[in-house]
């Protein structure tokens, strides 16, 4: 089950770098601040694309999903190196994102990795049974939308649904655990404390190590 939770974990990772990286890197981006803020970007266009899936009536597969992405972003940025003007000074070091993606790998895996007895153990309180459910109808049915979220979203599901649950819902957090689910076959319980792993210990650490070379730049 471990397993499980750390080859989620790497595949979320994954997601969340490579298409915000080649996309910010094809404008100009510098290095660092486009590994740093690459997952913002990322999850925007994700969603984005899941969304026109949707509506369009095509059900989003990792191939649908992340293929046009991968293509796009890494014909964009060959085509742009050397061409396209850098739209801001460089980044910073590349030590300082990387520090903060030690300390903060090493800070979520001691302060939430090793509390939890099971990979797939959870704390159930709150909308809890709404995310396990969301994502794994995302993942059943490949319908990556948040105008009409429900947990019965397949042909099978929505036969028997005793009433319509569709509703507004923003759900890109869903659609890229959803897509991991699809990819590597975890349970949903896993994926969302591997996600939780990741953001805490990888994209919030980026996130504030770019806001810092940010605002201390040519200190």
């Amino acid at each position: 089950m471990w397993s499980d939770f750390y080859v989620s974990a790497a595949v979320l990772c994954a997601v969340l770098m490579v298409p915000g990286y080649l996309a910010l890197r094809a404008i100009g981006m510098a290095r660092t601040t486009s590994a740093c803020c690459a997952p913002i970007v990322s999850t925007a266009l994700i969603a984005a694309l899941g969304q026109a899936y949707a509506l369009a009536g095509v059900s989003s597969t990792p191939a649908l999903v992340l293929g046009p992405l991968l293509v796009a972003g890494a014909a964009a940025a060959l085509l742009a190196r050397g061409r396209v003007r850098a739209v801001a000074s460089a980044g910073g070091p590349a030590w300082v994102p990387l520090v903060f993606l030690v300390l903060g790998v090493a800070l979520s895996r001691s302060l939430f990795v090793t509390r939890l007895d099971d990979a797939a153990q959870l704390f159930q309180a709150y909308d809890l049974t709404h995310h396990l459910n969301t994502i794994q109808a995302f993942a059943d049915s490949g319908t990556f939308s948040s105008i009409g979220v429900g947990p019965y979203l397949t042909q099978a599901d929505q036969a028997i649904a005793p009433v319509s649950y569709a509703s507004f819902y923003p759900s890109a957090y869903h659609v890229l655990c959803a897509l991991v689910v699809q990819m590597t076959g975890v349970t949903v319980p896993v994926i969302l404390n591997s996600s939780m792993f990741v953001y805490t210990g990888v994209v919030f650490p980026l996130a504030m190590a770019a806001f810092l070379m940010a605002i201390f730049r040519g200190e």
